[in-house]
């Protein structure tokens, strides 16, 4: 082997890799979207009683920004390092629960390192605010509402299709 030929391989796996990655990161971005839109309904009753008190869609949303930070910038710190962590065990094993000894990988904290850090707690910053802003805009009569309309049981319930599939699994 050459030179070239390490360069020609190391472009065609580095595709591979991103190839490999993005479908993760599209499930991790909607695990986070779903986890934030959770969180929103849990805290529903307590958004629409501080918008009922007075407080403003901006003071409500600027609640869960400060949250988002916080949250953003102890990941960002803590989440290299851990990654890291992740990286030396799995460089030391030969499979599944089957350590060998040898050098572990060379890992650096390098400034593209820190550059995707950042982009993903942008990332998380972006698809954690959004239900968090259309939560903010609700008051206590759309939050009621909602709450009376969700009482409706599925078609599911209505014809007992679950129970019938149950009898036949």
């Amino acid at each position: 082997y050459n030179f070239k030929d390490f360069k020609d391989n190391e472009k065609t796996l580095e595709t591979i890799l991103w190839i490999l990655t993005i479908p993760v990161l599209r499930l991790t971005v909607f695990y986070i979207f779903m986890i934030s839109s959770l969180i929103m309904k849990n805290d529903g009753l307590e958004i629409a009683v501080l918008k009922s008190r007075g407080a403003g869609t901006l003071q409500i949303f600027s609640m869960y920004i400060v949250q988002s930070i916080v949250v953003g910038a102890i990941a960002f710190v803590v989440g290299p390092y851990l990654g890291r962590i992740i990286c030396l065990v799995i460089g030391a094993s030969n499979g599944f629960l089957e350590f060998v000894q040898r050098d572990s990988l060379p890992i650096e904290m390098t400034v593209k390192v820190r550059m995707f850090a950042g982009f993903a707690v942008l990332l998380f910053f972006v698809f954690t605010l959004i239900p968090a802003f259309l939560a903010s805009k609700t008051s206590i009569v759309q939050f009621k509402r909602s709450k009376n309309e969700n009482k409706s049981k599925t078609i599911w319930e209505k014809g007992y299709f679950d129970l019938i599939l149950l009898a036949i699994a």
